[in-house]
């Protein structure tokens, strides 16, 4: 189709160039040359022009790129997913691969932030454990190695370990509540894809609680309390793992601390 917009194109520069040498035999003869006729000629000659280099490039990029029509591929979730179709980097800002990047380290239980197509720290720290967690050197940039193990992951409709199909491993809810500064409040959180017999062991890293709130271990083994009494207003980042021993998952939190008058109209957010 690219190849016949670009024949056409020519056609009609051809023509457009014939006409002008034509105009330009009449005015040899003429007294009074049309220049106004020959000016709008040559506007329209350069716009062809641009307009054949536009669609040489398309095609020259269909031609390197001949997975681009490929068709998207279903993920474990049953979500369609895009391809990735470049090498991504630390730093890139309002990127469709960036994008798509986040959604598939948000499938793999490891990026919980918007996905905004900003390639920040908090990518980059999904992308390195994504990479580590599958024998990746971790790096800045999501490269062809990476690209093809997000693909292996939705290929295979989640990660294995030990022949063991893993789907879903996540912790919910992806938010908490606030907490009321000197009441004592409680927050369930559950962890999907363990086996019901498993025996799991949940832990806080990368940040730390609020002062009298603390980790309660309750039954089944895959729901975890965090409950206390906050002692001071704050912003309490971390994150929160729970592991069987052979399968891990987390997710990044944050617990706002604020005075009872300010709980009843705002809520806690992940970031």
């Amino acid at each position: 189709m690219y190849k016949l917009k670009i024949a056409s194109a020519f056609l009609g520069v051809f023509i457009i160039i014939g006409l002008f040498s034509q105009v330009s035999a009449n005015e040899s003869v003429s007294s009074q040359p049309k220049t106004g006729d020959i000016a709008e000629l040559q506007a329209k000659i350069r716009i062809l022009m641009e307009q054949i280099q536009i669609l040489q490039e398309k095609l020259r990029s269909i031609q390197g790129n001949p997975s681009s029509t490929t068709t998207p591929m279903m993920s474990g979730q049953g979500m369609m997913r895009k391809e990735i179709r470049k090498n991504v980097c630390f730093g890139a800002k309002n990127d469709d691969d960036v994008k798509e990047v986040q959604e598939r380290l948000r499938e793999s239980g490891h990026f919980i932030g918007e996905s905004t197509g900003n390639f920040g720290p908090m990518t980059r720290e999904a992308v390195m454990k994504f990479q580590k967690e599958r024998g990746v050197s971790p790096t800045n940039c999501v490269g062809p190695i990476t690209r093809g193990k997000f693909d292996e992951e939705i290929k295979s409709g989640g990660r294995t370990v030990s022949g063991e199909r893993i789907k879903d491993v996540k912790i919910t809810p992806e938010a908490i509540r606030i907490f009321p500064m000197g009441i004592f409040t409680s927050e369930k959180l559950v962890a999907h894809g363990f086996s019901a017999t498993s025996t799991l062991s949940w832990s806080v890293t990368n940040g730390n609680l609020p002062s009298g709130v603390a980790l309660a271990q309750t039954t089944p083994a895959n729901i975890i309390l965090i409950q206390g009494t906050p002692t001071a207003i704050g912003e309490y980042e971390f994150t929160l793992n729970v592991t069987d021993g052979t399968r891990n998952t987390n997710r990044r939190y944050v617990i706002r601390v604020k005075s009872r008058d300010s709980v009843a109209t705002t809520s806690a957010t992940v970031q």
